[in-house]
């Protein structure tokens, strides 16, 4: 056993491979929208065949899920590495709530267009296209929000009788509304700050008298709102939106 530690094996080449073709899309993307990117070009960058990108990805639509399943999945961890150390549900629940945000702002806007390539690429079956977000592509993201709330319930610091699920849906609800105010052009109907504000307002009943305030610094979160709008200025400049 000890003699194959450390040997490339069939799959961690595909997995290599595959890697190497989504880090592609997201370098050319960076200079133009998904959709006026050609397999061709993925090719060139990733340093592949053509046969090759289609042999992992059967069509364009199948390769823009997997970029956004990994770029909710990476997020995912980094959220869960930034909770390490912290204890209480109004903590890590604020802290999730940030970088959620600051990632949709990062990046030159990279993680918001590939969800509205992908919007687009599902309209107008728009129910199926949050559902397939929540319960497939963004599954580790959504999965861990829901056990930040069963940790608040466990604690103590939510109600005992909140229902976790429910709970869960409407916070994806939310931050989903947030996403949404980039992809349909910065409807000022659904703006960045509102959302923060609507989860507080509506967490607030939920909790124990005694559990820990939910309170935002929004020095902080305007901050993070005018990344939001400099990043979807990034989109529209790139004619992405």
């Amino acid at each position: 056993m000890g003699g194959s530690e450390g040997k490339i094996t069939p799959r961690t080449r595909v997995d290599h491979r595959e890697e190497t073709i989504l880090r592609a899309v997201s370098t050319l993307v960076d200079k133009q929208s998904f959709w006026d990117t050609s397999t061709r070009q993925i090719a060139a960058e990733a340093g592949v065949s053509e046969g090759t990108i289609y042999h992992y990805f059967k069509n364009k639509t199948l390769l823009l899920e997997a970029v956004v399943e990994k770029n909710y999945s990476e997020l995912a961890q980094r959220i869960a590495e930034k909770l390490i150390g912290e204890s209480s549900f109004s903590s890590q629940l604020l802290t999730f709530l940030e970088l959620s945000l600051v990632e949709f702002s990062n990046s030159n806007g990279l993680f918001v267009h590939f969800i509205s390539a992908y919007w687009v690429a599902r309209e107008p079956e728009y129910d199926g296209f949050w559902s397939t977000l929540e319960t497939r592509l963004a599954k580790d993201y959504v999965n861990l929000s829901k056990r930040i709330l069963e940790q608040g319930l466990a604690a103590g610091e939510l109600k005992a009788e909140v229902d976790i699920e429910e709970l869960n849906y409407i916070l994806m609800g939310c931050l989903e509304r947030s996403t949404f105010y980039l992809i349909d052009g910065g409807n000022p109907a659904t703006s960045a700050r509102d959302v923060v504000r609507e989860i507080l307002d509506f967490l607030a009943p939920l909790m124990m008298a005694d559990s820990e305030k939910l309170t935002v610094d929004y020095g902080e979160m305007e901050a993070i709102c005018q990344r939001l709008e400099s990043g979807l200025f990034r989109i529209k400049s790139l004619g992405r939106v």
